[in-house]
């Protein structure tokens, strides 16, 4: 929390932490399609950079590319267990299509872990970028770096009621799937 703005003008606050797993991702005006998306197909490009080994486990690094310039995509890495394709990092930044003002090359990072029973939680978030002033002011430099870095742990589960709907399917059918044919895409 800085002392000159407050809570709700931060850039950045623990409790607004990014949920990738949401089909759209609101960020101000923008609603961004999020790389793990249903339809992130029709969005993205994927190709893999490499295999990595983290915490005894094979891991992918994929590259996210925008099929489109000017709707507001993001663009980066994500990183995939190879067996079970659970979200192990992702670090991201914005096409051309969102712009904001006073701020240049935003970066979001998160860095996931299993915090027990396959639930993946972060554990750090890291959003860094310039901000940059139009007008020259005098001591001031043009463009002024900034991160904010955030560790979470201590996270506790199951303390209160069950969802109503903890086990229910979303079933999606494609438009080009015979009628009566459906396909379980995730759990909700």
């Amino acid at each position: 929390q800085s002392m000159n703005l407050d809570r709700e003008r931060n850039l950045v606050s623990v409790g607004d932490i990014v949920n990738f797993t949401r089909e759209r991702i609101d960020i101000q005006k923008y609603s961004v399609v999020s790389p793990i998306a249903d339809d992130a197909f029709d969005h993205y490009d994927y190709r893999v950079l490499d295999t990595l080994a983290v915490d005894g486990r094979r891991v992918f690094r994929l590259a996210i590319q925008p099929t489109s310039a000017s709707s507001p995509l993001f663009v980066g890495m994500i990183d995939v267990a190879d067996s079970t394709y659970d979200v192990m990092g992702i670090d991201v930044g914005v096409n051309e299509a969102v712009r904001f003002s006073f701020l240049e090359n935003l970066r979001y990072r998160q860095r996931l872990r299993d915090m027990s029973g396959g639930r993946w939680m972060p554990y750090e978030i890291r959003l860094s970028g310039q901000v940059h002033f139009a007008i020259p002011l005098p001591g001031v430099p043009e463009r002024m770096p900034f991160e904010h870095v955030a560790s979470l742990d201590h996270f506790r589960f199951d303390e209160g009621h069950r969802p109503s709907n903890l086990g229910e399917f979303k079933i999606v059918v494609q438009d080009r799937a015979p009628d009566g044919c459906r396909h379980v895409e995730r759990l909700v």
